[in-house]
């Protein structure tokens, strides 16, 4: 019995979260306010499945010196992280709409289809957009550190999927919500993929104990997909780079199964990563110095160590 509730999580709450938000638009309330709503109740879900059924009895949220920072975090880049992208670009990007309006007679965006089909285009679209600006994190030395505080952890939880840089989030808001608004998606579109975004990053770092079928990890980033992407393998951490699907990664070759691979250690080897809330925030523009200052230690330590053995 206890399989089978395992079995039922994942869908329950993607499905239950997806009902939910529909529910409350069908009140007429605010795009933002309905997805605010729904966003919290489903990382509420979330914690408090991962005391009923952890994955790992040594992830948890509460207690954990990093949890307030991660919701802080959360809230810097759901806020700042939008605000600095727009305040940057949005000019640029209503430039940008005139002109492919103009030049499309109204706009590239396919309004006569079903819904569900604008959605599939947003999620396909974005995965994509999403994919490459993943790639270029782990693989452009001087963009790192504006990723590296979301991999700074060693374990995964509800709340690790809030700890993001604001200045992720204000790329992301470049990469999902200016490239959809340019095509000309509505803004029922880029609610509901932004909600499918939250959905399955929660469950995506969730520490539970979630059970799905062998092909469901070939079709989307499920929660053992995404543990493999955390992992200190640096082959594993630099594999499964979309954000809802796995089609990027399957054709470009990042693609690694959960069924093959164990995600070991989460985190970065030896992160220099500071513990204070601020001087993560400053961490992408103080990143040589930081690095710097770990190898000094490690240097330090490791005199010690030689000094200690020449003694004994």
């Amino acid at each position: 019995m206890l399989t089978f509730a395992k079995y039922l999580v994942y869908p329950l709450v993607l499905g239950g979260s997806v009902y939910g938000l529909w529910a409350l638009l069908e009140t007429d309330l605010p795009l933002g306010i309905a997805l605010l709503i729904i966003s919290a109740a489903n990382i509420i879900m979330v914690a408090c499945l991962e005391l009923i059924l952890p994955y790992d009895k040594e992830w948890t949220w509460w207690g954990h010196r990093q949890t307030i920072n991660d919701i802080f975090h959360g809230l810097a880049t759901s806020e700042l992280g939008p605000r600095l992208a727009s305040a940057a670009l949005m000019s640029s990007v209503v430039a940008f709409m005139s002109v492919i309006a103009g030049v499309s007679g109204g706009g590239l965006w396919p309004h006569s289809c079903h819904f569900s089909v604008q959605l599939f285009l947003a999620i396909v679209i974005v995965d994509f957009m999403e994919w490459g600006k993943h790639w270029l994190y782990h693989n452009v030395s001087f963009l790192w550190p504006i990723h590296a505080l979301h991999h700074d952890m060693d374990r995964l939880n509800v709340t690790k999927g809030m700890r993001l840089h604001f200045l992720e989030g204000a790329v992301r808001f470049v990469t999902v919500t200016s490239i959809l608004t340019v095509l000309g998606a509505s803004p029922e579109i880029l609610v509901w993929y932004t909600a499918l975004l939250t959905f399955n990053g929660s469950l995506n770092h969730a520490n539970i104990d979630i059970r799905l079928p062998g092909f469901v990890h070939y079709m989307i980033q499920s929660t053992q997909v995404h543990r493999l992407h955390h992992s200190t393998d640096r082959d594993l951490g630099r594999s499964n780079l979309g954000s809802l699907t796995t089609i990027p990664d399957h054709l470009f070759g990042t693609f690694r199964d959960p069924a093959k691979h164990d995600h070991g250690e989460m985190g970065i080897t030896d992160s220099p990563m500071p513990q204070n809330f601020f001087l993560q925030l400053l961490s992408p523009l103080i990143w040589v110095g930081l690095v710097w200052r770990k190898a000094q230690h490690r240097r330090k330590a490791a005199q010690e160590i030689a000094i200690a053995t020449e003694l004994g």
